[in-house]
């Protein structure tokens, strides 16, 4: 009885989020679908990128270079706890190792690695997360660099697994779109 009430209460719960355009965190959501956009709770997600459908990611192999890989939940390097430090401004830290996503050593230029490194304050750890303007991809944000106004992108708009992750001149495209994927 206590267990069918709590989940009656759950599901109440995430039906209302949804329907005032709260992003449910991947640790609450439980459809295997890509949510709606809207404000972006503190919380553990899988962000898929709405160009290849395959989700953010890092290459342990190579000092946390960024890459795209699939979205099943098999590779422990696909969640990310969004921290939110003001405003649209957040940190994404990996759940595996603790590290924040970052531009290596702050680079404002296109082209510049996107990694993982230990959170220690700086600017090219932050993103403002920037939700989509164009309908084709509703339910997406842009993650904005607030250090270089850069976009979070893979690299020439690749769909193939292990594709790398950069930072590039922000536009309304598909590999510059990430969607949370619950």
């Amino acid at each position: 009885m206590k267990r069918g009430l709590i989940r009656a209460v759950t599901a109440v719960t995430m039906a209302v989020a949804a329907a005032v355009g709260f992003v449910v965190p991947a640790t609450a959501a439980t459809s295997g679908r890509v949510s709606p956009a809207g404000a972006v709770a503190n919380g553990t997600y899988r962000w898929a990128n709405a160009n290849s459908g395959l989700c953010l990611a890092y290459a342990v192999d190579k000092r946390g270079a960024n890459r795209q890989e699939g979205c099943d939940g098999s590779d422990y390097t696909i969640y990310w706890d969004a921290v939110n430090v003001g405003g649209d401004n957040y940190r994404l830290i990996n759940e595996h190792n603790g590290q924040c996503l970052s531009i290596w050593r702050g680079d404002t230029g296109d082209n510049a690695q996107v990694g993982i490194y230990a959170c220690v304050d700086t600017p090219a750890e932050i993103f403002t997360l920037v939700p989509a303007t164009s309908p084709a991809f509703a339910g997406a944000y842009q993650f904005v660099n607030v250090n270089s106004g850069k976009c979070v992108a893979v690299g020439g708009a690749r769909t193939n697994y292990g594709a790398w992750v950069i930072q590039w001149t922000c536009a309304q495209s598909g590999e510059f779109m990430w969607r949370p994927y619950s």
